[in-house]
């Protein structure tokens, strides 16, 4: 096409045109200009007639373009043929509709057709393009290619300057599309996950639609927003991660009642996916912990925040209540070690390395009540995990285990372990032996320690003394892993959990050493622990055995 538009200008002598065609195609033009042969005579171009709408100097539509992004009022309108420079009414059209502010273009001043009987402006159907007020600028272009089937191969035959501000209103659309486009608009902004959620569910789930706002910190996930955009400027997947892992609101019970069913079933019916999605609920906090681990730095004159977890629920369209206190299946203490999880999670957001968190500030972020709650003890641990929690006095430590509260204890004993983990520290091994009966003295003063501090106390000794191959401890852990259920009793509620801490324990104190540890070869650690595994014969114990229970000579 080129080659022949360059040899009818030639023949006509239509240099500006002739001059055009070879810039824009130096490459197929070449050989026409050394040509002397013409395929119109003379004497034709004397009585051939040029139309009027035919211009002198060839219509560029690079310098259009230039004009439009400028802002510039054209001095004529671009000359087009219906179906033949399609291309050319797109890109300008598209250009206008990115420059201009107003819903409504006026494509009158743009373009002006040319039919064989010369020229018209209002036979288009495009004339006038009106877009609604709710669409960006870019909206209003994407909405236009889709309509006039402009796909990505058909851009991607633009010159790169000219599609530079598509591409760019193409990207703008990408982070935020509307929720009412069609599968093929969805497809050239590159948003294949919105394309398979409309085919397979008809219809968008944005997570603009919900009512989660993501400057609430009532979530416990506030975060530097800004540097996230950096991160991960393409989606929103940081607020939907956040959504998905708030626990301060209460869940959403989505239930129809069937007609013929009567209210009390209903409401059964209601608080039993409750509990359903309260199992959801409770295990939100380590993935919370995980996501905001290391995020926030500390705030002297502030405590730090513990998200609530939020274990009731709103039917809609009345919003009602729904909560857990009708329902006969559920344990008492269910949400125990989730609040200890939601404590946790919140503790490790502070930064390791600050200096900031003292005695004081640790201190300030206890419960405004006297009474110990287990989002604290948790938050205690994830002090521990973080390296903070030596820099609590040592007063304070005895004031924190002096309550009683037994989930304080064990965030406190594993905090402390895991903050000196291997550095065999003996003012933290007194204070965990207080609560391991096998490294008390014999004489000494039996004590009433509650089960669950016990186990924590002995995992806590593993990770005091982690790597180090003690033999005392190796060899008490070694024996703790069966031990008797004691005369009267005392130790025969969950003996498995004690077993398997101390074996545990044991683990953290060989780690890394093997069977060939000087000093420790008179204990056959290998074979005791098969037999503890395989069973077999007792070993002969000493002590005094349990006066209710009858255990038989074999493991």
């Amino acid at each position: 096409m080129v080659a022949t538009l360059c040899h009818i200008s030639c023949d006509l002598g239509w240099l500006q045109y002739t001059d055009h065609y070879c810039r824009d195609y130096p490459t197929v033009t070449k050989n026409i200009l050394s040509q002397e042969r013409h395929h119109i005579s003379q004497a034709s171009k004397q009585g051939l007639h040029v139309p009027s709408y035919i211009p002198t100097v060839p219509p560029d539509i690079l310098n259009y373009l230039l004009q439009i992004t400028r802002g510039l009022t054209l001095s004529d309108s671009y000359p087009y043929l219906t179906d033949i420079t399609q291309t050319s009414v797109h890109v300008l059209t598209l250009y206008k509709m990115i420059m201009s502010d107003s819903p409504t273009v006026n494509m009158k001043t743009v373009l002006k057709r040319i039919s064989n009987f010369g020229m018209t402006d209002s036979s288009k159907p495009d004339s006038s393009l009106s877009s609604s007020l709710e669409l960006t600028l870019s909206q209003r272009a994407v909405t236009y290619m889709t309509a006039h089937d402009i796909n990505m191969q058909k851009l991607s035959m633009l010159p790169y300057g000219v599609l530079l501000p598509l591409q760019y209103a193409i990207a703008e659309c990408h982070k935020n599309p509307p929720k009412d486009w069609s599968v093929a608009a969805y497809r050239l902004i590159g948003r294949q996950d919105l394309c398979e959620q409309l085919q397979l569910s008809g219809h968008i789930h944005s997570p603009l639609d919900n009512e989660y706002d993501q400057d609430d910190n009532a979530d416990g996930m506030d975060m530097d927003h800004e540097v996230l955009k950096l991160l991960f400027s393409e989606d929103l997947r940081i607020r939907e991660v956040r959504r998905l892992l708030q626990s301060a609101k209460p869940v959403k019970i989505n239930i129809t009642q069937e007609a013929g069913a009567n209210d009390q079933d209903f409401i059964a019916e209601q608080e039993m996916r409750l509990l359903t999605l309260c199992k959801r609920t409770m295990s939100l906090p380590v993935g919370r912990g995980m996501f905001t681990l290391h995020t926030s730095p500390p705030v002297l004159t502030d405590p730090q925040p513990i998200p609530e977890l939020n274990l009731t629920g709103k039917a809609p369209p009345r919003n009602t209540t729904i909560d857990l206190q009708h329902i006969p299946d559920v344990p008492v203490n269910m949400n125990s070690w989730p609040l200890f999880h939601n404590g946790v999670a919140t503790g490790l957001r502070i930064c390791p390395r600050t200096s900031k968190v003292d005695s004081p500030w640790i201190l300030y972020n206890k419960p405004r009540s006297n009474d110990m709650t287990n989002d604290h003890a948790g938050f205690l641990m994830a002090l521990g995990l973080s390296g903070h929690l030596p820099n609590l006095a040592t007063l304070n430590i005895h004031d924190y285990l002096c309550k009683g509260h037994d989930m304080t204890s064990v965030g406190l004993l594993l905090g402390i372990s895991a903050a000196k983990r291997g550095s065999m520290d003996l003012t933290t091994t007194r204070m965990l032996s207080i609560h391991i009966g096998a490294l008390l003295p014999p004489t000494s003063t039996e004590l009433d320690v509650p089960h669950v501090v016990q186990v924590a106390s002995v995992v806590g000794i593993g990770l005091l003394y982690q790597a180090t191959a003690h033999r005392h401890m190796a060899e008490v852990l070694l024996s703790e892993i069966c031990r008797p259920p004691g005369p009267e009793m005392e130790n025969c509620l969950d003996r498995e959990s004690y077993s398997l801490a101390a074996g545990l324990a044991l683990g953290m104190v060989m780690l890394g050493h093997g069977g060939d540890v000087p000093g420790l070869s008179d204990l056959n650690m290998a074979d005791t622990l098969y037999h503890y595994m395989a069973g077999g014969h007792k070993q002969p114990t000493v002590g005094v055995q349990c006066y209710q229970i009858k255990e038989g000579d074999q493991v």
